[in-house]
């Protein structure tokens, strides 16, 4: 079985120095008495590790998927889709919007996108304005976690820059073993990952 370790932050120097904001969501949690299948998202090839939006307005999902190489390496896409949620009537509707990328997107999947494997999108609103988008990928033999990060208000407003930094190495919590699939805490302590370097590199799924 696959073993997830939990780093602190306090060891990882980018995030150091940040406070979590002072505010608490409560979720609702919806579980459907059927799957849905997101026809407008699927290709015909695969499709999977979505990064789920928060659902309210129009939103990115990314996802990964082997579209773009007809069937060979994974790459980070995306769709454009509208989410909302209708409390008295218990309606979740979902909307597909048009495929057109953003400026962000257009910046963004040049510089992560390789012709090896990524995996596991996960974008995070982080403090001091800043946002981050972090992945894995096997460019290395191995998988490792990397990232790239933007000031927020680079986008989408009068005179934005536009500027991406990255990609950059986890090194502190990479290891010679594959891993991936990273996610923060709500009050930002911890980051979950998934990893082989507790087992042997000879395990299959």
């Amino acid at each position: 079985m696959k073993i997830t370790k939990i780093i602190f932050f306090i060891n990882i120097v980018i995030f150091t120095g940040c406070t979590p904001n002072n505010y608490e969501f409560e979720y609702e949690t919806i579980i459907t008495d059927t799957p849905a299948n997101l026809e407008k998202l699927n290709s015909e090839y695969d499709d999977y590790n979505s990064d789920l939006p928060y659902p309210a307005g129009r939103q990115h999902i990314y996802f990964s998927s082997n579209r773009n190489s007809n069937g060979n390496n994974f790459d980070i896409v995306s769709k454009n889709i509208d989410i909302s949620y209708h409390k008295e009537d218990d309606i979740l509707n979902i909307a597909y919007t048009s495929d057109d990328y953003s400026s962000f997107q257009n910046k963004l999947f040049p510089i992560i996108n390789t012709d090896n494997d990524e995996f596991g999108p996960y974008s995070y609103n982080g403090s001091q304005g800043l946002d981050y988008f972090f992945y894995a990928n096997n460019d290395e033999s191995d998988f490792n976690i990397k990232f790239v990060y933007t000031p927020r208000l680079d986008w989408g407003t009068y005179d934005a820059q536009e500027r991406l930094y990255g990609p950059f190495s986890l090194n502190l919590i990479n290891s010679d073993y594959d891993d991936l699939y990273p996610t923060i805490n709500q009050d930002r302590t911890k980051l979950y990952f998934v990893s082989r370097s507790q087992i042997s590199p000879n395990f299959c799924n």
